[in-house]
């Protein structure tokens, strides 16, 4: 499966950001000749963009799914979105990442863009919380900014498997 740099028609499809074009192209260009990661591995990263709910975290989410694959983490589950119940309460993580060798492991990822993260006195209490409750019910918790996301979106995605490799000893 040879994709030619002039290929639009992926990109008009699924209506992504020129950030997240770029990414999906160096993917694609770097993976060219592998045949395995182009027809299943790109198709599975790019199966639940639609459930991002910013360009940001469309642009983190990419450059994760695409790193994961490239560094031969398969065993990373990513899912954006992600509703999580503790107690009677609920909340939507931006991404919660599973192990598949480790049930136990369990990492809420947030991406603080300025579109939803307007931080005034009683969202920082509100988010404070959050995280609390969340870190005591057993879940890491990992925070992006925007412009971080946006301008090194494989750095961050390094910075998580890094984190992931140290804190995932449950």
């Amino acid at each position: 499966m040879k994709i030619k740099n002039g290929n639009q028609t992926l990109f008009a499809f699924l209506d992504l950001s020129p950030k997240c074009d770029e990414i999906v192209w160096d993917f694609i260009k770097k993976n060219n000749e592998n045949d395995y990661k182009l027809k299943g591995k790109l198709n599975d990263a790019i199966m639940n963009i639609s459930r991002c709910q910013s360009v940001i975290e469309k642009i983190f989410y990419l450059a994760l799914q695409f790193y994961i694959i490239d560094v031969g983490y398969a065993r990373y589950i990513i899912e954006p979105q992600y509703k999580i119940s503790i107690g009677f309460e609920y909340f939507s993580a931006d991404f919660l990442v599973f192990d598949s060798c480790n049930p136990l492991f369990l990492l809420v990822i947030e991406c603080d863009g300025h579109e939803f993260h307007e931080k005034t006195k009683e969202q920082v209490i509100y988010d404070n919380e959050r995280e609390y409750k969340l870190k005591s019910a057993g879940y890491d918790v990992l925070h992006f900014s925007g412009s971080e996301i946006y301008n090194n979106p494989y750095e961050c995605a390094e910075k998580t498997l890094n984190y992931i490799s140290k804190n995932n000893k449950k």
